[in-house]
């Protein structure tokens, strides 16, 4: 199983999965917004549809780099011993059918104390990342997370 995979995906059961997508260079998945008429041209349409934030260009160092790799291995590790071996296979066989890497893990059935503990896990990876970069870091990455917040936000009301 794809476990780099794996760990991005455990994210996405936590609020706080917006800064390790960032800290990662993943690109958050987003829902286009459903076209009212089919009187639209193909042209009208691409740009009625929201676009994802810029990625955002931390600039890390390479003791950076080597250190948040470390902190992601740990959590794979982590993660991979909270899933029994079913769960590993219902995530790694929804993947392999093509499933997004989100809703693959989201589909898992995971017990209350399963949610816990990756929930834990995630934040602590968060802050391990977190205290890895400089202040200037620190800022861009709640800059880009504001942007994904009021893109959600958006997205939310097109739907509605």
């Amino acid at each position: 199983m794809n476990l780099n995979k794996l760990s991005l995906a455990s994210g996405a059961i936590t609020k706080y999965s917006c800064a390790i997508v960032a800290l990662t260079s993943v690109l958050i998945s987003y829902q286009p917004a459903q076209a009212k008429t089919t009187s639209l041209t193909p042209q009208e349409i691409a740009q009625a549809k929201p676009k994802p934030p810029e990625a955002i260009q931390l600039k890390l160092t390479p003791q950076q780099i080597t250190r948040i790799r470390d902190i992601r291995k740990k959590t794979r590790n982590e993660i991979q011993n909270v899933l029994t071996d079913k769960q590993k296979q219902e995530i790694q066989a929804a993947i392999a059918a093509g499933q997004p890497l989100q809703q693959a893990f989201a589909r898992v059935n995971l017990s209350s104390q399963q949610k816990l503990r990756l929930r834990s896990i995630m934040m602590s990876s968060q802050k391990n990342m977190e205290s890895v970069l400089t202040s200037a870091q620190k800022q861009q990455v709640e800059n880009y997370r504001k942007k994904v917040i009021q893109q959600q936000k958006l997205q939310q009301q097109q739907k509605k």
